[in-house]
């Protein structure tokens, strides 16, 4: 299955509403992690306030990884200020490079 990345940037200012919506957000990331190869939160220099997230992801096609990062509760209550999805491919896997071999999927797109 393709893989996608997901950056994130959180609305700043919304702390509160994240806060009632956060549980919800990881229920939704529980019940999709047979998805996600890699995911978490993105910290500001202080390392102490989340700013936004990035996932790198399982879809079947650019419109199904948007969907998956669009159901997001936290995106449903309008708390992400920016979502980009893209395909990605990976080359590096636990510190092994991995291009071009089975661990790093499938191949580049045309091959």
């Amino acid at each position: 299955m393709p893989l996608y990345i997901a950056t994130i940037q959180n609305r700043q200012g919304d702390e509160c509403d994240r806060a009632s919506s956060v549980d919800a957000h990881r229920q939704y990331l529980r019940a999709h992690a047979w998805r996600i190869l890699l995911g978490g939160a993105v910290l500001d220099e202080t390392e102490t306030k989340l700013i936004g997230a990035v996932y790198v992801f399982e879809a079947d096609d650019l419109t199904s990884a948007q969907g998956f990062v669009n159901d997001d509760p936290l995106s449903v209550a309008g708390l992400r200020e920016t979502i980009i999805v893209r395909p990605w491919r990976q080359a590096l896997f636990d510190r092994e490079f991995v291009l071009g071999t089975a661990k790093a999927g499938a191949p580049f797109p045309g091959e």
